[in-house]
């Protein structure tokens, strides 16, 4: 993967981390101080660009934990192994520049739906707290209630997707695999490409 594609990657995926951050701080701090940012709003525009980007590392790193082993699960019943799913990846992306492009694009949705999935819980978080926080009345319930609920129904959808791409991944890799006609590398001495070793 290209390093513009990786940048904007992780600031999808930060997008979304810091829109719970900004509820949070309003749910904590109140929203009355927004106004003073008007006049120099084009100034914050390249360290909110950079926070959001630091975010998208860090969520998309803790996003690793509860979806790793459903993944490395999931590998070792297509692939027998660990060592031969990483053996059939090197293969397909060394050898087959259209199928290499394939995968990490898939690759890619993948990273950015599992990073959704822990978004939504957070903004799920900050919206009920922001709502019991500062908002009285018919208009807590209807963020609490309304807003959660469509919260709720993105991180499921997302972790629908999740789900999907990762098997799709799979299915696709194999796939490749035969079509180049490769019969594994097991016991073959080489080292995988940069790109191989893209976090998952």
């Amino acid at each position: 993967m290209n390093t513009t594609a990786l940048f904007v990657e992780l600031l999808i995926i930060g997008a979304g981390a810091a829109i719970a951050v900004a509820l949070a701080i309003v749910g904590l701090c109140g929203y009355e101080w927004v106004p003073l940012l008007k006049p120099v709003e084009w100034l914050i525009l390249v360290p909110l660009l950079a926070i959001a980007y630091v975010l998208g590392i860090v969520v998309d790193r803790l996003a690793d934990f509860p979806f790793d082993k459903w993944i490395e699960a999931a590998r070792t019943r297509t692939f027998g192994s660990k060592d031969s799913y990483h053996q059939a990846r090197y293969s397909v992306l060394s050898r087959h520049e259209t199928f290499r492009f394939i995968l990490e694009y898939g690759r890619s949705r993948l990273r950015i739906a599992r990073g959704w999935t822990l978004n939504c819980i957070l903004i799920f978080v900050a919206m009920q707290a922001y709502a019991f926080g500062r908002l009285e009345g018919s208009a807590r319930w209807q963020v609490a209630l309304i807003g959660g609920s469509a919260i709720t129904l993105l991180a499921l959808s997302t972790l629908y997707a999740t789900k999907q791409l990762a098997e799709t991944e799979l299915e696709k890799l194999k796939e490749f695999q035969k079509m180049l006609g490769d019969p594994g590398m097991v016991g073959e001495n080489r080292t995988p490409p940069s790109d191989s070793l893209t976090p998952s």
